[in-house]
């Protein structure tokens, strides 16, 4: 049987007749029986071919058409390899071009990465002259289960991908068409996925929008292109970046800028970094903006806020919205804002402190002074004035204002160059019939 295979063996590996007598390349090394006919060999398994470099192919049956050198498998195809196995309904190869087409519940699995490919079909090419990579075409929309190399996002958990096409080439797997990756805390959508293991990047771009969920909360990242694998060698740190008109939206939060990137420490996002196109926080009652942010977020808490290069930051509806100017404002080269862990049940964090250095401007309302206000209920003027408010303007080298229960409770002005206090408005008198 097996002398009747080394016409088998030829097209198989698409060898001189000699060179694979000699190298025994691939051989025939089970089946049941090797029947030749006119233009073809049938054989009848279940059948094992072994190939030289640790490569298996077994099948319930094959038929080997000399002419076209294809070798039809059909009934339980598994190809096995040092890199990757493969299992299918049925399979064609075709050795001039070293192309394996797979049909009916095609699996491929990376034996490195663990990484697999789930499909109703597989075009598979080997690596020859002028293609020094393997790749593989599944079409169908098939199944990829993706096991990157390094955590994404903190975690090393694989994302369970559907596409309409995923293409693989040696250690990179592209996704194509209305890609959708899934993972335990992480949802993403986008029109590609590209993978790199040994760059370590898993990048989507076409309209990509990522949804993040830990801890309760809900996070959504959007942008051009996002790149979710980006390692810190010698580093528990994992960077996700965003660019292109990217916007991160939380609960509390919603961060506008060219370019986005989220730090996380193991399984926590600790920093948010905002670069190009006029950057901008917006929380629940504070904006803030510059040329770049730096937003610190330990234990996924916003504790430290630095705005850079024509920096500003706007209390919105720090008084109520009747008064002259409903919002504070302070700016300068350089903001520094500082936050304190919200009072339960509230979940937004409560702002400590704005430092404006270089340039520094304020506005801002405080209550006149309450040392002489009679309580609640005692009428007369001064309970008038007190439920006013008095306005200040400052420039200075450096302002620093402190705050309580969103409203200024105090302010300091270094190299002070201008400022403008306004008392409250008397209330008016009635008029007499």
């Amino acid at each position: 049987m097996r002398r009747a295979w080394v016409g088998a063996a030829v097209a198989l590996v698409g060898l001189p007749v000699a060179a694979a007598a000699q190298a025994g390349s691939c051989e025939l090394r089970e089946s049941q029986r090797v029947q030749r006919s006119p233009g073809y060999v049938a054989i009848t398994g279940p059948l094992l071919v072994a190939c030289a470099g640790g490569a298996e192919l077994r099948a319930q049956q094959a038929i080997l058409f000399e002419l076209a050198r294809e070798l039809h498998l059909m009934g339980e195809v598994r190809f096995r390899d040092p890199e990757k196995t493969l299992s299918s309904d049925n399979a064609v190869y075709t050795s001039s071009t070293g192309r394996l087409y797979a049909t009916g519940n095609v699996v491929v699995v990376d034996r490195r990465t663990g990484s697999t490919v789930r499909g109703p079909e597989l075009e598979y090419y080997r690596a020859v002259p002028g293609r020094p990579q393997p790749q593989a075409f599944a079409r169908g929309r098939p199944h990829l289960t993706l096991s990157p190399q390094e955590p994404v996002g903190g975690r090393r958990e694989p994302f369970e991908v559907d596409a309409d096409q995923v293409v693989l080439q040696g250690d990179r797997v592209t996704a194509q068409g209305r890609v959708v990756a899934r993972r335990a805390d992480l949802d993403a959508t986008a029109q590609e996925l590209f993978y790199d293991r040994a760059a370590g990047q898993l990048l989507l771009q076409g309209d990509p929008v990522v949804t993040v969920r830990r801890d309760g909360r809900v996070v959504t990242l959007r942008g051009a292109t996002i790149d979710l694998a980006g390692a810190r060698p010698g580093t528990p740190e994992r960077t996700v970046v965003a660019r292109g008109d990217a916007r991160l939206l939380g609960q509390d939060l919603r961060v506008d800028a060219a370019t986005l990137s989220l730090v996380f420490r193991r399984d926590s996002l600790e920093r948010l970094v905002a670069t190009g196109g006029r950057p901008a926080a917006q929380g629940r009652r504070l904006r803030f903006e510059g040329d770049s942010l730096d937003l610190r977020l330990p234990g996924q808490r916003l504790e430290r806020a630095v705005a850079v290069g024509r920096a500003a930051a706007t209390l919105e509806d720090s008084v109520p919205r009747d008064a002259a100017a409903s919002a504070d404002w302070i700016r300068g080269d350089t903001l520094v804002a500082t936050f304190a862990p919200p009072p339960p049940p509230d979940t937004v964090p409560a702002l400590e402190s704005l430092d404006a250095y270089g340039h520094a401007r304020a506005f801002y309302r405080v209550r006149p002074d309450t040392a002489t206000t009679p309580r609640a209920g005692s009428g007369g003027p001064s309970a008038e004035r007190a439920r006013r408010w008095a306005y200040n303007y400052v420039e200075g080298e450096r302002i620093a204002l402190t705050f309580r229960q969103r409203q200024v409770v105090a302010a300091r002005v270094e190299r002070l160059r201008r400022g403008l206090y306004l008392d409250p408005e008397p209330a008016p008198t009635a008029t007499a019939p």
